[in-house]
């Protein structure tokens, strides 16, 4: 049991957090409010999760802003407490051999996040490089403002280095198409053997998405994590923005959308804050009394 700022005891909660649309916006930009109830939630005695779809090599340097107690990659693939690796959900080399030759079949760009490592084809940086000039375009004067860059360096020089994909160690694979319709052909396609979920990283585009077998994603390794720090389901929280959040939100004791989430995830959530812009990370912590206004 922790105290709130009334003495009063309340129970340890586990908390886990989106990063791009949740902590980060669209240019890139962290709120200092969410570095703020991040951290004055884990003096609390609550402890913080970052839970994102990305792999380690591809969280913003920003985010290294917030001390957390573990991080949840890959959407659910990995999942880190203290730094040490606790959960490594990988897919079967025959799998991931599957999905390469679909998407070089139907000519899509690809790359697959492993613990540490990804693997591209080699139209996925010139595709990034669009994504990011695209962004700083729309929003000017925000991503001059952003404090990190949305892909790092790591990531970066990885997607361009264009050796053969390898098909051990793979959590997850995501895939960059040319149209609108991308993702509703290989949502089509795959979806009997995998969850397919919409891109959420801004500058890989609307025709991305994310690809994982059946029963990985970041709520079944939520539910691992909470076992593993022994705390029951029912005193967690997590707080996202788009579907691949979708499965946290629902196993979560406490399920909040941020005002900028997906109508359908605001649907299956039991509560929705204000937008990231508007200090929504930290509005819901209070709301929720997980730290002092």
């Amino acid at each position: 049991m922790t105290a709130d700022a009334n003495n009063r005891s309340v129970p340890r909660r586990a908390i886990f957090i989106d990063a791009d649309g949740t902590l980060l916006n669209d240019a890139g930009v962290l709120r200092e409010s969410s570095v703020t109830a991040v951290r004055e939630a884990r003096e609390a005695g609550h402890l913080c999760f970052l839970s994102t779809g990305r792999s380690r090599i591809e969280i913003p340097d920003a985010l290294g802003a917030i001390e957390f107690d573990g991080i949840v990659t890959s959407n659910g693939g990995f999942a880190f407490i203290g730094g040490e690796l606790v959960e490594s959900r990988t897919m079967p080399e025959a799998v991931v051999g599957e999905l390469i030759a679909y998407f070089e079949a139907e000519g899509y760009d690809y790359y697959l996040q492993g613990i540490d490592f990804l693997d591209a084809s080699p139209g996925v940086q010139i595709r990034i490089q669009k994504g990011l000039e695209e962004l700083a375009l729309k929003h000017g004067d925000d991503m001059a403002g952003a404090s990190q860059d949305l892909i790092p360096k790591a990531a970066r020089e990885a997607m361009a280095a264009h050796r053969p994909v390898r098909r051990q160690g793979i959590a997850k694979a995501m895939f960059l198409g040319n149209d609108a319709g991308a993702f509703e052909r290989v949502n089509a396609d795959l979806s009997e053997r995998f969850e397919v979920v919409t891109g959420t990283i801004p500058q890989y585009g609307t025709a991305s998405g994310e690809v994982t077998p059946h029963g990985m994603n970041k709520g079944t390794t939520m539910l691992r994590v909470l076992k593993r720090v022994g705390i029951e389901r029912a005193n967690s929280v997590a707080i996202g923005d788009s579907m691949n959040d979708r499965y946290m939100l629902e196993v979560a004791g406490l399920g909040i959308a941020m005002g900028n989430a997906s109508a359908e995830l605001k649907a299956r959530a039991d509560s929705v804050t204000r937008t990231i812009d508007e200090d929504g990370v930290w509005a819901a912590f209070v709301e929720h009394g997980l730290i002092a206004g």
